[in-house]
C-alpha cells in the first residue's frame, strides 16, 4: 500500500528490480547486465503486477540469465 501512495520518482527494491513512478502511474523494471551490456526489461505496471509479483518475475529472470541466455 506505501508503494501506490508514493510520490513520483524512481524506488530501488534490489537484485535489480525498481518501480519507475509518476504521478499517476507506474511501472517495474528488471535491470541486468549480461556480456558487459546493461539491459532493462519491463515486467508490467504498478496497476496490474504487485511487488511480491515483480519480485516473482524477476527471480525466474534471474536464472534464465544465469543459464547464460539473453531475454532482451
Amino acid at each position: 500500500m506505501q508503494i501506490k501512495k508514493a510520490g513520483p520518482g524512481t524506488y530501488q527494491d534490489g537484485g535489480g528490480l525498481s518501480l519507475k513512478k509518476t504521478e499517476t502511474a507506474g511501472k517495474w523494471i528488471y535491470r541486468y547486465s549480461i556480456s558487459g551490456r546493461r539491459r532493462d526489461m519491463g515486467l508490467g505496471t504498478l496497476a496490474d503486477v504487485s511487488l511480491s509479483e515483480a519480485r516473482q518475475q524477476r527471480d525466474k529472470w534471474q536464472a534464465v540469465l544465469g543459464s547464460g541466455v539473453d531475454c532482451h
